[in-house]
């Protein structure tokens, strides 16, 4: 009678289950990874948004525009230096509608891209009156 008592694993049950946590920790260390490079990206999304609700705010406050020259400038933003950059556009209204405004309403555009960067990262557009 042969009695072969098996206790423990074979070898390829063992490798099985190495290459099976293996696969599965590259696939959370990248994204980890993918994550972390997101997070990185979207806090100088935010910071461009930011720097756009500032120059809004300056638009309709301080500095409406009178022209249709472009302006722009550089701004720092946490670690970050950030180059703005606005356009307008002073639409005709049809004659129905320039007693509502006065017949004057701003178009405008902003951009905002990373001082080294070709890409802008941040654009809105709106309209003033």
């Amino acid at each position: 009678m042969d009695k072969s008592i098996n206790k423990g694993f074979s070898l390829i049950e063992i490798l099985t289950a190495l290459i099976i946590i293996s696969v599965v920790l590259i696939s959370l260390f990248q994204a980890t990874t993918n994550v972390l490079i997101n997070i990185g990206d979207n806090e100088k999304i935010f910071a461009a948004r930011e720097i756009a609700s500032n120059r809004i705010a300056h638009l309709t406050t301080i500095e409406k525009p009178l022209n249709n020259n472009p302006k722009g400038g550089r701004v720092s933003f946490g670690n970050d230096e950030y180059i703005w950059e606005e356009y307008y556009d002073f639409p005709e209204l049809p004659s129905s509608q320039n007693s509502l405004n006065n017949g004057k309403i701003i178009k405008f555009k902003i951009l905002i891209k990373l001082k080294d960067q070709e890409n802008y990262i941040y654009e809105t557009n709106g309209i003033i009156n």
